[in-house]
């Protein structure tokens, strides 16, 4: 297997792919470590970066959510807590730690819901 720049990411030998579970183990490890590789060399920096524009975030927390990227998750939980988010980028982060679904995300989720609650009451 190899990534778009074809870096190699793995290899499966001609024994181990005759087994139908072992070649969707080894396909699974292999996404795996090709998305936590996206997060950490083009996500997380951008995530983290308290300079970053809307328009790039947001097409950050899209890979994130395209990959379902979980280990995103308390970067965007810190990312939602960000002085001057832009409505938009923050409803996006809501999206994402949803579909993330994370004990991280849905603490979070329920943690803004709760006060939302107690604000309107």
């Amino acid at each position: 297997s190899a990534r778009s720049d074809g870096e190699r990411i793995d290899i499966l030998d001609a024994t181990a792919a005759t087994n139908a579970q072992t070649v969707a183990q080894k396909m699974f490890l292999v996404f795996n470590k090709y998305r936590n590789d996206i997060y950490e060399k083009d996500v997380r920096p951008k995530l983290e970066n308290e300079k970053e524009g809307a328009k790039e975030l947001t097409a950050a927390l899209e890979i994130v959510d395209d990959f379902t990227i979980v280990n995103a998750d308390k970067a965007i939980v810190m990312l939602l807590k960000r002085e001057g988010l832009e409505p938009a980028v923050a409803a996006k982060c809501i999206a994402v730690l949803g579909t993330l679904s994370t004990k991280t995300a849905v603490d979070e989720l329920f943690e803004r819901a709760a006060s939302a609650y107690e604000n309107v009451s």
